[in-house]
């Protein structure tokens, strides 16, 4: 064996400031049939109310605490796996958010035949999204490869161009990678706090030798409410577009897949846009124009050649 201590999978989970929401997640790590695992609880700053319930909680001789030091809004999701990553000791790396479970508590010990047969970069599987405990619309993430592959139920090895095809991304609850390929790529990138894991999806494929697909579902993702302290809800629509603008920048100069580098372009215009749209219901007609203007420069449009013209007008007046 090439993983320390017999650890073949390192979970980890980043947390700040909700003890009780994680306490399920972990507890769904726990359950897992799977022994050969280690736990790493990423404690992202949390405020000292919360350190005696963390504590409680976190005594498992499995679980290994990273208290990071505390900030006002804490260091990010990234920072906080990439420090995870960094004392792992297992081959693979696993992810789960506090706030959501793995529903199948095989789903490690299945991971793990199959990766030993096949030493795959990549690990991918399907999850469910619930709001207010109601199950939605199963076809996002990577539901949609299911129906390109035919409905093909049985576990395969995929190539890029394929993934790409289904024009989504995986959940990092639904990816596991190895902690060789993670550290050739520098993990995830500390600038993003939303969309983080398409970030680091999209370059994780990029890089990958041969990527392995299960199509099961394994997981149960919580869709943020605003009441839930959540990192996503905290920011407003514009500032997520823009993050997502820096996301696809970042692909299209990094990639080295044509298609990928295709669909982050894509990706990209239809950013500008919604942008352009947004600044434009805020009647903030210089900025509007601007990303319109950026977009047309892309790909262009006789609908989108007028709305731009119109907001290069409404800037003058």
């Amino acid at each position: 064996m090439t993983y320390q201590n017999n650890i073949f999978f390192s979970v980890i989970i980043p947390t700040r400031n909700r003890p009780k929401v994680m306490h399920e997640a972990l507890t769904s790590v726990l359950n897992q049939t799977e022994k050969s695992i280690e736990i790493i609880v990423v404690n992202d700053g949390s405020d000292d109310q919360y350190a005696s319930d963390y504590e409680q909680i976190c005594q498992h001789k499995n679980i290994t605490v990273l208290n990071l030091e505390q900030s006002l809004k804490g260091h990010g999701p990234s920072y906080a796996l990439n420090m995870g990553v960094a004392i792992a000791k297992g081959k693979y790396i696993a992810f789960l958010d506090d706030d959501d479970q793995w529903s199948s508590l095989t789903h490690l010990a299945d991971a793990k035949t199959r990766l030993s047969n096949n030493s795959a970069d990549i690990y991918l599987t399907l999850q469910e999204a619930y709001k207010d405990n109601q199950l939605k619309d199963k076809s996002i993430w990577l539901s949609p490869l299911t129906e390109i592959l035919d409905n093909n139920t049985t576990a395969s090895e995929l190539n890029v161009d394929t993934l790409i095809k289904c024009r989504g991304f995986a959940h990092r609850n639904n990816l596991i990678i190895s902690k060789s390929l993670y550290k050739s790529i520098d993990g995830h990138d500390e600038n993003l706090r939303y969309e983080e894991d398409r970030e680091f999806y999209l370059r994780a494929i990029d890089q990958a030798k041969k990527i392995f697909f299960v199509p099961e579902f394994i997981s149960r993702h919580n869709i943020p409410t605003p009441k839930n302290n959540n990192l996503s809800n905290s920011y407003s629509e514009i500032s997520k577009l823009r993050s997502r603008l820096y996301l696809f920048d970042s692909i299209i100069t990094q990639s080295n897949n044509i298609n990928i580098i295709k669909y982050a372009e894509l990706q990209k215009v239809y950013t500008l846009k919604t942008l352009a749209e947004a600044f434009y219901k805020e009647k903030k007609y210089t900025l509007a124009s601007h990303y319109a203007k950026q977009a047309i420069c892309i790909k262009i449009s006789p609908k989108w050649i007028t709305f731009t013209i119109y907001l290069s007008i409404r800037e003058l007046i």
